[in-house]
This record gives C-alpha cells, structure tokens and sequence, in this order.
C-alpha cells in the first residue's frame, strides 16, 4: 500500500501594528479684563487686583486643566504682571494667554473685572465685557446761581459755577442781565459737552429753561430738559433724582450716538458699511466703531463664514476673523467701540466708523 505524504501546509504569518498612543495635549486659554487706571489707583493697588486675578485665575486652570500646560500658562501671566506699562493713561487692560499666544491691550474705556478660562480665545468676550457708561453731566438752573455737576460710576461733583444777577427778577430780554449770564452758562457748558460724549441734563424753572433753550438751541449734547425748583437741592439729592429719571440707560446712549453720527455724517467724518470700515481701520484712521449685535452673533453662529476663515487667522489667537480684527484695529488706533441695538445701523449698513473726534 503506497501512502502518499499530505503537503506541507503553508502558515501565513501577518503582524498587525498597534497604533501608538500619542498623548493628547488639551491647551488651556485665559482671557483676563480688569480695571486699570494708574492715574487714579495707586500700583501697589493695582498689582493687589493683578494678584487676586492671578490666584482666581490659577485656582480654575488647576481644575479644570491640570498638568504642564497649565503651569505655563501660570508662569506667562506671572511675567506679563512684571511688565505691565504702569505710566500708561488708560482706563482697562485685557490679556489673552495660552502656552502658545499671548497678547495685552491698553484700552481708553472701563472693562468689568472678569477671568476667562476656556479652550478658545475670543476678542469678542472682551467687547461683551466692556462696562456700560452712566455717566452724565447736569446743569442746574437758577434765576440768581447755575450749577454744574460731572457724574461717574465713584462721584459726583460740581465742575462750574456761572453767574450772578443783583435783579431778584428774572428777565427774558436777551439783551439784558439774565441773557447774558444765560449766555455764559451755556458757553461754560459747551466747553464741557463738546469734550466728551457724556449726555447733559438740564433742570430748572419751566421760564428760565425756555430762555436758554432759545439760547443753547445747537448744544447736542443736552438730552433732556427737566422743569421744576431744584434751588436748594443738594447735590446729593440731585444725583438721586436723575438716576431715577433716567433708567434706561442703553436708550440715552444711543439717542447721543444718534446725534453724533448725523454730525459726523455733516462734517463728512462717518464711514459706512463693512468693507469701507474694514479698509479704512486697515488703513490704521479710526476714533469710534460702532456695530449692531448681530453682526457679532452672526460670526459666532455661522458654521460656513467659520469654515471659510479657518484657514486664514490661528486658531490659537483671539482673532478669529475679519470683524474681530477690525475690533482689534480699533483697540490699538486707541479708539472706542461701541455695540449697538440691531437696527439701529440700519442706513449705515450695521456697522459705521467716526474717524476723528467731533468737536
């Protein structure tokens, strides 16, 4: 019996590779916007804020980011506090850090104190954070005595004094006493008004107040005229009524940054539309930019305007597209930027630029 000897069978042998485990490196950011004014706060007041931030800001990269990446980011804010401009005349500074970006801003308006940490850097949280303006200048109207106070967030004090008349009458008659210490309060008050964008309100006798309305008539500057006897109010009080007459705040912003685009728009200072704004910040011109809400919201909710800019700005700055480098423009040509209700640039096309202050 012949046994035929089976053949040989043939083993394939095949090495699969592993993928190596390459670690994931998360980078933490941190956006801080603190107050900053060293020509009113002492440094050694200043640098206890920077070290309070610095704790906050330490204490939330511990947990939610811990390992090496956060202790660079610890270590970067620690050395920009050491070389911080402590001479500038600023009002508010805003720091971007990551473990690969850093970036410092000296801004010309107030900032709420805030610490950001996050996995994104965002200019906009910085226009989000600017702190709303109240402040206001009042006249107070009296047949023998004005008075003039300067409101902010801390004070309220009494910048003019104007005037007197030996008539105990108060006389309409331009020509007269009374016009002409009218006259001269209201020179005294465009001095002040015309410096600053900082609405006025004015109170006093229903016939004194027709008087110098016929005589301050091109002040823009004055919101409101308010009748009534306010001769022996204090300044304490004054400062409560106004407040309470003025609550919403937004709206009397925007009635005197109505009035300032038609004057810039007069005296051919006003840009209009995107692509003219961008070229004109570009350009390093620019005093004021004003834009309506959407036109930040619309970039931070449009997956394809996203998708397009990717590939143009890094992804570890805080610039992320076109808008946010304009705002940026506006920041370094030490400017001021001014968000708006939607609607309210409609025929300016949602975003405008003053490029000199009007005087």
């Amino acid at each position: 019996m012949i046994i035929h000897a089976l053949p040989e069978a043939k083993i394939e042998i095949r090495r699969t590779r592993k993928p190596r485990i390459t670690p994931v490196y998360r980078f933490p950011s941190v956006s801080v916007f603190l107050p900053f004014n060293p020509n009113i706060n002492p440094k050694n007041k200043l640098i206890l804020s920077l070290s309070h931030v610095s704790r906050r800001m330490e204490q939330e990269l511990k947990i939610k980011y811990p390992g090496e990446m956060s202790q660079i980011v610890i270590q970067k804010f620690k050395s920009i506090m050491l070389r911080l401009n402590f001479n500038t005349h600023k009002k508010s500074i805003a720091i971007f850090l990551s473990p690969v970006f850093e970036k410092i801003y000296y801004l010309n308006f107030d900032l709420e104190e805030k610490v950001i940490v996050g996995e994104s850097l965002q200019i906009t949280d910085l226009v989000f954070s600017k702190k709303p303006s109240q402040k206001f200048h009042l006249l107070v109207l009296g047949e023998r005595e004005s008075r003039i106070y300067s409101e902010d967030s801390s004070s309220f004090l009494r910048i003019s004094a104007n005037g007197f008349l030996p008539e105990k009458t108060f006389f309409v008659d331009s020509n007269s006493n009374s016009g002409k210490y009218l006259k001269r309060v209201c020179n005294s008050l465009n001095k002040i008004s015309c410096s600053n964008w900082v609405p006025v309100f004015v109170l006093g006798a229903e016939k004194i107040l027709g008087a110098f309305k016929s005589i301050c008539e091109n002040n823009k500057a004055i919101i409101e005229y308010i009748p009534g006897d306010f001769d022996g109010f204090p300044a304490v009080d004054l400062r409560a009524f106004v407040r309470r007459r003025a609550s919403d705040w937004q709206q009397i912003r925007e009635k005197r940054l109505s009035q300032k685009l038609r004057q810039a728009v007069t005296n051919n200072k006003l840009i209009e539309g995107y692509d003219k704004v961008q070229h004109e910040l570009m350009a390093g011109s620019g005093q004021v930019l004003l834009m309506e809400r959407q036109l930040l919201n619309r970039h931070l909710s449009d997956d394809t305007f996203k998708e397009r800019m990717k590939n143009r700005y890094s992804r570890f700055s805080c610039i992320k597209n076109s808008t946010d480098e304009m705002i940026e423009k506006i920041l370094e040509c030490g400017g001021d930027l001014e968000l708006v209700s939607d609607g309210f640039l409609k025929e300016y096309g949602k975003i405008a630029l003053i490029i000199n202050t009007i005087k």
